[in-house]
């Protein structure tokens, strides 16, 4: 038995709990508190598998994820703190970058661990939207691995909305309408953007049937489908060029379109 795996067992019911509190190797000492009598056993710990002890994190692209911690646990679930091994991290992701730190240069895409007292941990970043596996082998093949399923979401809107009206030439009577449907909206990395990004719409002649989908912004807002935004205008009574355009709330993007309203 390695030193400083030796453990405290209290008997609690039918269960023993570990109620170890302290070990000093150098005196050979184990010590546990209890708050009632019952049988002790002891017992030592023993790594079988690697566990990823935080939860699965939703990052947005190409931002440092929180801490990602793993350990050597043994069958019953303890940390085996007398393991001291490599651990090796990698990802089904061809984005997906790995640092010890997260002020880090994350240039790689695998990345090795010096785990100490059981215990080691990572950061990850990723430019690219989706939900990328995170796998942690032992590398001396003795442990079972561990994988788990990150998320990556997109960044705010960047770069130009293209804007198609259909049709775009309508009638000036004041109940004609057009539909805009805006191409695939992208964060810088080229993603998508999620659902439910608001993009604020306008135009300077006729009226934006479409209902404000946030009531907390000034103007009227479209959320995104699949990337996409589409909305309905409707032509004034006078004959003219209706110039649209859509900004995103967040962001950077922008961009407009011109609808012709023609004599009755």
């Amino acid at each position: 038995v390695r030193e400083g795996l030796v453990k405290i067992l209290h008997k609690e019911g039918a269960v023993l709990v570990d109620r170890t509190t302290s070990i000093n190797t150098a005196t050979n000492t184990v010590c546990g508190v209890v708050t009632s009598f019952s049988e002790f056993a002891t017992a030592s710990t023993t790594a079988t598998h690697l566990e990823v002890t935080t939860a699965p994190q939703s990052v947005t692209a190409g931002y440092v994820s929180n801490v990602v911690t793993v350990e050597a646990k043994d069958n019953n679930g303890a940390t085996d703190t007398g393991y001291s091994g490599t651990v090796n991290v990698s990802s089904n992701s061809a984005t997906l970058r790995l640092d010890t730190i997260p002020a880090g240069t994350f240039l790689g895409g695998t990345l090795a661990i010096s785990m100490t007292n059981g215990v080691g941990s990572f950061y990850f970043k990723d430019t690219t939207k989706g939900t990328p596996t995170i796998t942690v082998t032992d590398a001396a093949a003795v442990l079972t691995s561990i994988s788990q399923q990150e998320t990556v979401l997109a960044d705010v809107p960047t770069g130009t909305i293209t804007l198609t009206p259909a049709p775009s030439s309508i009638v000036a009577d004041g109940v004609s309408t057009s539909t805009v449907t805006s191409g695939v909206i992208r964060d810088v990395y080229g993603n998508s953007v999620e659902n439910g990004t608001l993009i604020t719409v306008a135009t300077d002649r006729g009226t934006i049937t479409t209902a404000d989908a946030s009531g907390a912004y000034a103007g009227i807002q479209v959320a995104t489908v699949n990337g996409v935004i589409s909305f309905t205008v409707q032509s004034s009574t006078t004959v003219g060029t209706a110039n649209v355009t859509a900004a995103s709330v967040q962001g950077s993007a922008s961009g407009s379109t011109q609808i012709t309203f023609i004599p009755v």
